[in-house]
This record gives structure tokens, C-alpha cells and sequence, in this order.
């Protein structure tokens, strides 16, 4: 005998079964989106907490670094100073060389028996000197000098202007003149 009954409630009971099941389905999906959600609001605070150390961390390298810049600033601008002062100061010694090479060409000049009275460097490079000849002959022996051009090995006459010669009243003679000196090198250069 089958008991057989009629079950208005099956239907019911499948569809009560199936909201059940989307309900769990729903709430482990909520849960597991909520664990997510923590984990990422964890990890974006644990990275924001590493970004501040490591950003303090660079602060604190910076601050030596300036520190230690600010101890090279005195030395640097004494440095810089003192390449100035050289880098000026060579112009200064070439003149000097330039000029002692001058005056070193002009007394080499000079034969035995002439004195130099006054002697200045223009600074277009012209020699204005006066001088003193005991005798005749000395005098003649300079002039001769002067029309030679190749004065030293490495200076030439480029121009020479006797501007006075003049007998002196207690004896000798006395003369100015205007030189014009170039290097070997210049004027192989032009």
C-alpha cells in the first residue's frame, strides 16, 4: 500500500531550497569580498606606513648631504677664489717675462761705451730710451746695431727712430731713441 499524499508544499519547498542556496551563495560571496577588502585596506595602510619610513628615511640622507655640501661651501668658494687670483695673475707674469725679454734685448744692444739714461715700455709695445756715448765710435758702433734686424736670437727690430742726437757741452754725446721689438715668432706667424 503506498501511502501516497499529496504534497502542495514540494513546490514550495524547492524554491524556499533554492532562495536558501542563493542566500548562502550571496552571504559567502559578501564575506569573501569583505576579507578582500580588509586585506587591501590592510596592505594599502602597511605600504602607506612604509612610503612615510622610507620617505623619512631619504629626508634624513638629504639633511647629511646638505650638511656636508655646507662644509664644502667654504672650501669650494676659497677654491674658486684662488683660481681667479691665478688665472689673473698669469697675464701678469707673461708681461713681466715679455717685458724683462724686452729689456734684456734692448741692453744687448748696447755696445760697450753707451749708458742708458731713462727707459720705458709703451703699451703698444713701443722701447723709448735716452742715453749717453763716451765716444764717437760707440755711438757709430750702436747705430750700426740698431739697422740690424735680428737683435737676438729670438726678438727682431721691427722699427728703430733715432729721434735726437746731440753733442754734450762737457764732451760725449747723448741720443733718444724708439724701438719697436716683435718675437721671431710673430713675424713668422704674419
Amino acid at each position: 500500500m503506498l501511502n501516497k499524499g499529496i504534497n502542495f508544499l514540494a513546490q514550495e519547498q524547492s524554491k524556499i531550497r533554492a532562495k536558501l542556496k542563493r542566500l548562502m551563495l550571496i552571504q559567502v560571496s559578501a564575506f569573501s569580498v569583505l576579507v578582500i577588502y580588509i586585506f587591501g585596506v590592510v596592505g594599502l595602510f602597511g605600504y602607506y606606513f612604509w612610503l612615510n619610513r622610507e620617505s623619512k628615511n631619504i629626508e634624513s640622507q638629504i639633511n647629511r648631504q646638505k650638511t656636508q655640501i655646507q662644509k664644502y661651501t667654504a672650501v669650494e668658494m676659497k677654491k674658486v677664489f684662488l683660481k681667479d687670483k691665478l688665472a689673473s695673475l698669469a697675464p701678469i707674469f707673461e708681461s713681466k717675462k715679455k717685458h724683462q725679454q724686452l729689456a734684456d734685448a734692448v741692453f744687448t744692444l748696447l755696445p760697450v761705451g753707451i749708458s742708458i739714461n731713462g727707459f720705458t715700455i709703451s703699451e703698444t709695445g713701443d722701447i723709448n730710451f735716452s742715453g749717453e756715448a763716451a765716444e764717437f765710435s760707440s755711438l757709430k758702433n750702436f747705430l750700426a746695431r740698431l739697422q740690424n734686424k735680428n737683435l737676438t736670437p729670438h726678438i727682431l727690430i721691427e722699427y728703430a727712430e733715432i729721434e735726437n742726437i746731440r753733442l754734450k757741452s762737457e764732451g760725449g754725446y747723448g741720443f733718444s731713441v724708439t724701438l719697436k721689438l716683435i718675437s721671431k715668432e710673430t713675424e713668422l706667424k704674419s
